[in-house]
């Protein structure tokens, strides 16, 4: 351009950008290339009012510029100084920023949390109001007048299963505390599976409270105290402390855990709590003490006499393990008052009722033990749990108890004959009822099975009727009794004993009995591996090997190692109790016909002989009115006269002997 270009382009022109010169791209960042833009446009400025004051001016805002500091060139915005400040103290800036941004996700964290509890909290008291609701319900409908309470029942099914949908409306919320509802409903109606199920899974999502702990104890207490009425009609001593060891490791060292971590605060009456303690301890005397004040604190609740009434038949029980009878009688009438006051306080309640029942059972087996009258007992304990059955008519374990009470009765030795046939109908049909209410409950098929092995023997065979269908239906009912469950002793004993029957009729009709005599002694065997040193049940073994070895000998075959057999099953039920009259007479009966083939062999029977006469008296010593065991003296005497006989020695001496035993 020539000169004069160049004068009026820069007289008449703006100075075009920085950035549009070649070099202008590597100004950096962009705020500082727009700063030294504005300082050098304005320092190019046409109107003289636009540019710097003074040279001086003009290097002030050059070190400005230089320094980082804001320029007096561009506008002093608010969000310019900002930019600035953020710029000079970018760390400082940015260790602010996350700071904050971590105190807005604290507070709103702290306040979720927060907000969490409280919908916690909440649902929690909602829960347990309507659980509180739910349990007063039923309470109140059982302080009524007796009557029919499965209404009452099912409007408490119905909101339990409102209570669920409720739970699945809140979700993971409502885990802890809808659970907790739930089983304390459900044990409030007596489901106490179902209610520890429930009570489980809401201590195991964290709902830990004192209440909590108190249902699980209680809960587990209840299911102890089920499972220990069966242990308790057992009549061996060592198979009953044998199952209640199981017992007390499965349900009621959890519910003395969890009964201790409770406290004495949920509820009415702390003692108790004190009296639930003890008495699931074995503490019973304290038990009866703690229920006595329990009802003082709580007059209006039935619990303590419960508690009085559990505690009290349980020493009843124990006196009359012992044979210390006054004792024990003297529980047995403390047992039935106390049931009989929470009967009053709650009409509609079948559980005092039933307990009552349970006691009678009791009482019964210690009468008919002791030679006493059985017919009280029966029609008072049958009263009971028809009482019961009027507020719960579908309470099969109700159902049960009167089936037992008809078998139990059917074993009186001074029963009218004409009642045998009623007794067997009663508990046929009681037995057939709770099956149908609970299908798949051991007991209950053990039940009916005992009730047709009696319609068998005590009706078939007395009526020379053919046993063999009652038989096959008390087998098949046994049967499934093991199936359901293992540990019924009760059920493999008696199914030994319906194949032992079952093979003598076969052996009556010359059919090999063997196989069901095998089987039988399986089902013996199976009962002993579950009861080791049941006397009874050695006995029946004996016994069974004793007709084996009948059948063998008709045919011909060595019964030798039978009779050993049950020679062994007799020594070792006389091991445990050595005066057992049964066992001794039938271990006479098997030395006697152990000498008649060691005779047949040509070996000397005297030892034989001996031992059966020695075993023979002992069994007349301690029964002198036994006549199984006079008859089987009488036999051995006659043995030993024809073998001597056979010698051609005088048998003189041993007829003698034969027809004083035989009172001839």
């Amino acid at each position: 351009r020539t000169f004069d270009e160049l004068v009026e382009t820069v007289s008449n022109s703006q100075p075009p950008p920085l950035a549009a010169l070649p070099n202008g791209a590597i100004i950096r960042p962009k705020l500082r290339r727009r700063e030294l833009e504005a300082v050098v446009h304005q320092a190019l400025a046409k109107d003289p009012g636009r540019r710097q004051s003074s040279a001086d001016a003009m290097a002030d805002e050059l070190q400005r510029l230089v320094e980082g500091e804001p320029v007096q060139a561009l506008p002093q915005s608010l969000a310019y100084l900002l930019r600035k400040r953020f710029q000079q103290h970018r760390g400082s800036w940015l260790f602010a920023v996350v700071a904050a941004l971590l105190l807005v996700f604290l507070a709103g964290g702290w306040f979720l949390t927060r907000r969490q509890t409280e919908q916690r909290e909440e649902i929690a008291r909602s829960f347990a109001q309507e659980a509180e609701r739910i349990e007063w319900f039923l309470r109140y409908a059982q302080s009524l007048p007796l009557h029919d309470i499965r209404r009452e029942r099912n409007l408490m099914k119905g909101r339990l299963a409102r209570l669920e949908g409720q739970m699945e409306a809140f979700g993971p919320l409502a885990e802890g505390p809808g659970n907790f509802a739930l089983g304390r409903g459900y044990a409030q109606l007596g489901d106490h599976e179902r209610a520890l199920e429930s009570l489980e899974t809401a201590w195991n999502s964290g709902f830990r409270t004192s209440g909590a702990a108190l249902a699980l104890g209680k809960v587990l207490g209840k299911l102890y105290a089920q499972r220990l009425e069966e242990t308790l009609r057992l009549k061996d001593p060592q198979l009953r402390e044998s199952r209640r060891r199981e017992l007390q490791e499965r349900y009621r060292n959890r519910a003395l855990e969890f009964l201790r971590q409770s406290g004495s605060n949920e509820l009415e009456s702390p003692s108790y709590l004190s009296g639930l303690i003890a008495y699931y301890d074995d503490r019973l005397e304290e038990a009866t003490r703690r229920a006595a004040q329990a009802q003082q604190e709580a007059p209006w609740l039935p619990d303590g006499f419960l508690l009085e009434g559990d505690a009290a038949l349980a020493l009843a029980i124990g006196h009359g393990e012992k044979g210390e009878y006054a004792e024990a009688e003297a529980r047995f009438s403390q047992a039935f008052e106390a049931f009989g006051r929470a009967q009053e306080m709650t009409p509609s309640d079948p559980v005092p009722y039933e307990s009552a029942c349970e006691a009678w059972l009791h009482f019964i087996d210690m009468a008919r033990l002791r030679g006493g009258d059985l017919t009280p007992g029966y029609s008072t304990g049958k009263r009971d749990c028809s009482l019961a059955l009027e507020a719960e008519p579908d309470r099969p374990s109700c159902l049960l108890k009167i089936a037992l009470l008809s078998i139990f009765r059917l074993q009186d030795p001074q029963l009218d004959p004409t009642e045998v046939e009623t007794l067997l109908a009663d508990a046929q049909r009681n037995a057939e009822a709770a099956k149908a209410l609970l299908p798949s409950q051991g007991e209950v098929y053990q039940t009916l099975g005992t009730a047709h092995l009696s319609r068998a023997l005590l009706v078939d065979v007395r009526q020379g009727l053919d046993p063999s269908p009652d038989l096959e239906q008390a087998a098949v009912a046994y049967r499934q009794a093991i199936r359901l469950d293992p540990a019924l002793l009760t059920s493999h004993s008696n199914l030994g004993t319906v194949l032992a029957v079952s093979g003598g009729l076969l052996m009556n009709r010359g059919e090999d009995p063997r196989p069901l005599f095998d089987e039988a002694i399986g089902s013996y065997r199976q009962a002993l591996a579950r009861g080791p040193g049941r006397v009874a049940l050695l006995n029946n073994l004996g016994n069974l090997h004793r007709d084996k070895a009948a059948y063998l000998i008709q045919r011909g075959l060595d019964p030798k190692a039978v009779l050993e057999a049950g020679l062994d099953a007799c020594q070792e039920a006389l091991a445990v109790n050595p005066r057992m009259v049964p066992a001794l007479n039938l271990r006479g009966a098997l030395e006697e016909t152990l000498g008649q083939l060691a005779a047949d062999r040509g070996e000397d029977p005297a030892p034989f002989f001996g031992r059966s006469i020695a075993s023979l008296e002992a069994a007349l010593g301690e029964n002198p009115g036994y006549f199984r065991a006079a008859v089987n003296l009488g036999s051995t005497h006659l043995a030993r006269a024809r073998e001597r006989a056979a010698r051609g020695e005088d048998p003189r001496p041993a007829l003698a002997e034969a027809f004083e035993a035989l009172d001839l």
